[in-house]
């Protein structure tokens, strides 16, 4: 079919949906559509003041190989999924378009659902235009890719979610709400403006978990991007988007109570994947979303009132790692040194409010856990942890105990960056992920990397004196301690003197017989 007749068939509503794809199940000429229906509802737009940019947002001329024209088409295979050389151009723009997010293109915002969205218009703007929408995912579907596009590209499909946006700031119901799932299989599909597609090479991986009932969900999203095709009269908007952030309001399938509780102040569930792959790794330029977005949610958590978190020890997190990315815990621990680090990116300042934050170099305790650390080299001998282990602790600001601890160290002040500690401290907070960095230690092991635990701190109790304990958990400690040796000591003077009594008295039995 030529473009002219194509373009022709458009004009008169004969048109590739995914709702269509989602009744046919489409496969053709080598391209495979397999269809996964979530939905989308609630949610708004994200306008340039609130996301902190603001006049020309085109980003044309930072996208390689790709002018107004080329950008335009790229939305026209939404209405055309059997395009196979059209799903090439989508692949190459979103790797395009992931590019220029990892190289200092800010999101458009994240998820508040305290925050206001603009009224309900078409999504502004004109193709290359930079924007952001957050709203609730209902419809999803995806296309795989040539096996040899997808090895250059580094992901395997494109995905096509259908995001619903809302008539304003009080005409759609809470994200998550029942309300809101019901509002989700409401009939838009007369208002384009109404209507969003996003385009993108990923999705969370807690969307594809085995046994969903992908039909039943509706998971608040926030999505940045590159518009492809401003909305019209009777057509969606599409983006293609750097990325998509994940926020569930309650624990369901793959997504944990703490995750849960952590998206409800902020941080964004997808990028969990993230925090996944770099376990083990020194922290990297691509933490930085999840690094930044996980302690300012972290620090959240700390100014509500909330039950105590989970005790665990050091050893419990290094044991299971993998499986306590996000997870709420208790932890005792020996603060030896107290770190400020300072934070040099603008929109980092701006989304934690403040330009640094502490790092606490801790001794967690190990259990019966001994972990063995293989030497950096041939000639050096393994380095071998027993009682106590390395933990690193990040908190958005020093709590007045451990203040005065770092004013009154040697060499403190009010401006002190690094000092000096012993202090027992109990972190209420999040674990982050296992992580390497350079030690004095181990650089006596041949150099090898220090591996550890990585806490996210909502809150930093003094161990020695937590608030409305005056006696301090380490002197009940040292009085449990007295008070069992001095009943020992009676229980043995007991024995004895009781012993006594009773070999006199058979002595004086056997005289008298």
């Amino acid at each position: 079919m030529s473009e002219r007749k194509r373009l022709r068939r458009r004009q008169h509503g004969h048109r590739d949906s995914v709702g269509t794809w989602c009744a046919r199940g489409l496969t053709s000429g080598g391209l495979v559509v397999s269809i996964l229906c979530i939905g989308v509802c609630g949610g708004g737009l994200i306008s340039a003041a609130e996301s902190g940019m603001a006049g020309d947002r085109s980003v044309i001329d930072r996208l390689s190989g790709f002018d107004a024209e080329r950008i335009a088409r790229v939305g026209e295979w939404i209405d055309w999924p059997r395009d196979g050389q059209r799903l090439g151009q989508v692949a190459r723009l979103i790797y395009q378009v992931n590019r220029l997010s990892r190289t200092g293109m800010e999101p458009l915002g994240d998820f508040d659902s305290g925050a206001a969205a603009e009224r309900s218009v078409p999504l502004a703007g004109v193709v290359g235009d930079w924007v952001g929408i957050r709203g609730t995912a209902v419809s999803l579907a995806s296309a795989k890719l040539p096996a040899e596009l997808a090895e250059v590209l580094e992901f395997e499909q494109v995905w096509l979610i259908e995001i619903l946006l809302d008539e304003g700031p009080g005409d759609t119901p809470p994200p998550g709400s029942p309300d809101a799932s019901a509002e989700a299989g409401a009939d838009d599909s007369e208002n384009g403006g109404s209507r969003v597609y996003a385009l993108t090479g990923s999705v969370p991986q807690g969307w594809l978990g085995v046994g969903r009932v992908p039909t039943t969900l509706a998971e608040p999203v926030t999505v940045s991007g590159v518009l492809v095709r401003p909305s019209g009269s009777s057509r969606p908007a599409a983006i293609v988007a750097a990325g998509l952030g994940w926020y569930p309001t309650g624990a369901a399938g793959d997504v944990a109570e703490d995750l849960a509780l952590l998206a409800r102040h902020g941080f964004d569930i997808s990028l969990v994947d993230t925090i996944s792959r770099l376990s083990g790794k020194p922290l990297l330029p691509a933490d930085q979303a999840a690094f930044y977005g996980m302690l300012r949610a972290a620090t959240a958590v700390g100014a509500t009132a909330i039950g105590p978190a989970r005790s665990v020890d050091a050893g419990e997190l290094i044991r299971n790692a993998s499986k306590s990315i996000g997870r709420r815990v208790r932890l005792g621990c020996q603060a030896v040194r107290v770190t400020r680090v300072g934070i040099t990116d603008g929109g980092t300042r701006r989304l934690l409010g403040r330009d640094h934050y502490w790092q606490i170099d801790a001794l967690g305790d190990l259990g019966k856990l001994t972990i063995r650390i293989d030497a950096g080299d041939e000639m050096s001998e393994p380095a071998i942890f027993e009682n106590r282990y390395p933990v690193s602790v990040v908190v958005a600001e020093l709590p007045g105990f451990l203040n005065e601890a770092v004013s009154a160290s040697p060499g403190g002040g009010p401006q002190t960056d690094i000092a000096i500690l012993n202090r027992r401290i109990l972190v209420e907070g999040f674990f982050y992920r296992m992580w390497s960095y350079d030690t004095a230690r181990m650089r006596q092991h041949g150099g090898a990397k220090q591996l550890g635990p990585l806490l996210m701190a909502s809150r930093l109790l003094d161990g020695e004196a937590p608030p409305g304990d005056p006696v301090g958990v380490g002197k009940i400690g040292q009085l449990a301690a007295i008070a069992a040796a001095v009943m020992l000591a009676s229980a043995l003077l007991w024995f004895r003197v009781t012993g006594r009594a009773d070999a006199l008295a058979q002595a004086r039995r056997r005289a008298s017989s």
